[in-house]
């Protein structure tokens, strides 16, 4: 009954096809999406900028973290032969204060290269997790512009395919209810009969 309803109102209004304010909204639709997803290409690529120069840092970082644990291992080696001497070759103790001094600022460079580190890997995992929300937000808008465009390209039936359509629904529809009062009088027709009781048998 739906079916043959929306039928017949198609039938009646004579709209076969779409109206132009349909096709204006959906070529709205499509360049607003297309718009946007240009606009998140352009923020990805600088997003991927970003991340590159992050990785550069942290390069850079690392090469300098490298150097600095290899210069502390030489100030330990040199204390620690320092500390071999006899008592009497040990007459400059200027020497081991020194060391102690630059082991303790290379300590200190290399806590604050790895706090630099640990904050440009932070940086990254942030601009990491930007970029692949923009890669699902412009896979996703562009599955609605392709929606959008077969929805445009989508044909409705003509006048003679939705007569037909009427006809068919009205079709099954009279055989469904010829099938129905049929199933009814046989029905009927099984049910037990009463015995029939004469009149004249009934005295008041």
């Amino acid at each position: 009954k739906k079916a043959v309803g929306m039928c017949r109102s198609l039938r009646e209004s004579g709209k076969y096809h779409r109206s132009p304010a349909v096709l204006d909204a959906f070529a709205g639709r499509i360049k607003y999406n297309a718009q946007h997803c240009h606009s998140l290409e352009a923020n990805m690529s600088m997003v991927n900028g970003q991340i590159d120069a992050l990785d550069r840092q942290q390069a850079m970082m690392v090469g300098s973290l490298d150097k600095v644990l290899q210069q502390l291992g030489n100030a330990k080696q040199r204390l620690n032969v320092r500390a071999l001497l006899p008592d009497k070759e040990n007459t400059r103790p200027e020497v081991e204060m020194t060391l102690e001094i630059e082991m303790s600022n290379l300590r200190q460079s290399e806590m604050q290269l790895r706090d630099k580190l640990e904050e440009l890997e932070r940086k990254r995992d942030k601009q990491i997790r930007l970029l692949k929300q923009m890669k699902d937000e412009v896979r996703s808008r562009g599955e609605a512009i392709a929606s959008d465009k077969h929805c445009m390209d989508l044909k409705l039936p003509s006048e003679s395919s939705m007569a037909n359509m009427i006809s068919s629904a009205r079709s099954d529809s009279d055989c469904s209810s010829t099938r129905s009062s049929r199933r009814s009088q046989a029905n009927y027709d099984a049910s037990p009969r009463l015995p029939s009781i004469s009149l004249s048998l009934i005295h008041i």
